[in-house]
C-alpha cells in the first residue's frame, strides 16, 4: 500500500542516484530514524525523513550521518516535499497536511486535505495533495496556509506518478486516477 519498509538511506541513496549517472550507487552510511521511515527531502543542508509508525520527522545532519532532532507530528506522515522556504508533510492517518520550518525546527500550520492522502509535491507556488480515499488533488497555498482548491480526478490517485508537475510552453498540472 506505502512506502513503509523504505528505510531512510534508501531514499538518499535514491535522490543521489536520480541526480547522477546510472551507475550503481554506494551506501555510505545506514541511519536508524525509528520504526517504518518513509520519505526524505532535502532542505536547509539536512535530509528531513518521515516516520511513520513514531509520528515523527527527523532531522538528519549529512555530515554526520546523525539525526539530531525529532519532531512530533499528526499520525501517519509519509510524503515529505520542500518549497516556499518550508517542509510540507502530507498525514495518512490524520488526513492533514503539516508545514514545518526549518530553520525553527518547529510546526507552524496543520491544514485538513482529503480522505487518505497518499503524496505531497511542490511547484507552481503551491502545494499539492493527492487523495486516495476521495480521489481528489488538493491545491494548498503557501501564503494562506489553507487548500484553495479541490479538484476531483476520480480513481484512487497514488504517489508521484500520479502527481505531475511539468511545463510545456505553460503552466500545466495533471493528476491521474487509476484509469491510466
Amino acid at each position: 500500500m506505502r512506502r513503509f519498509g523504505l528505510v531512510a538511506v534508501a531514499s538518499l541513496a535514491l535522490v543521489a542516484g536520480a541526480h547522477g549517472s546510472a551507475a550503481k550507487v554506494d551506501v555510505l552510511a545506514k541511519i536508524k530514524v525509528g520504526a517504518q521511515p518513509c520519505s526524505v527531502a532535502m532542505a536547509s543542508g539536512s535530509a528531513w525523513a518521515t516516520v511513520f509508525a513514531d509520528d515523527q520527522v527527523v532531522r538528519i545532519d549529512p555530515a554526520t550521518n546523525n539525526v539530531v532532532k525529532r519532531i512530533a507530528v499528526n499520525g501517519g506522515p509519509c510524503g515529505i516535499t520542500f518549497g516556499a522556504a518550508s517542509l510540507w508533510l502530507m498525514n495518512f492517518g490524520t488526513s492533514t497536511v503539516q508545514r514545518i520550518d526549518p530553520a525553527t525546527e518547529r510546526v507552524t500550520a496543520t491544514i485538513q486535505v482529503g480522505t487518505q492522502p497518499y503524496d505531497i509535491a511542490y511547484g507552481f507556488g503551491s502545494v499539492w495533495v493527492t487523495n486516495y480515499g476521495d480521489g481528489t488533488l488538493f491545491r494548498v497555498d503557501p501564503a494562506k496556509n489553507r487548500v484553495v482548491r479541490r479538484i476531483r480526478i476520480g480513481g484512487g490517485p497514488r504517489g508521484a506518478r500520479d502527481l505531475a508537475l511539468g511545463s510545456v510552453g505553460r503552466k500545466s498540472l495533471a493528476g491521474f486516477g487509476d484509469a491510466h
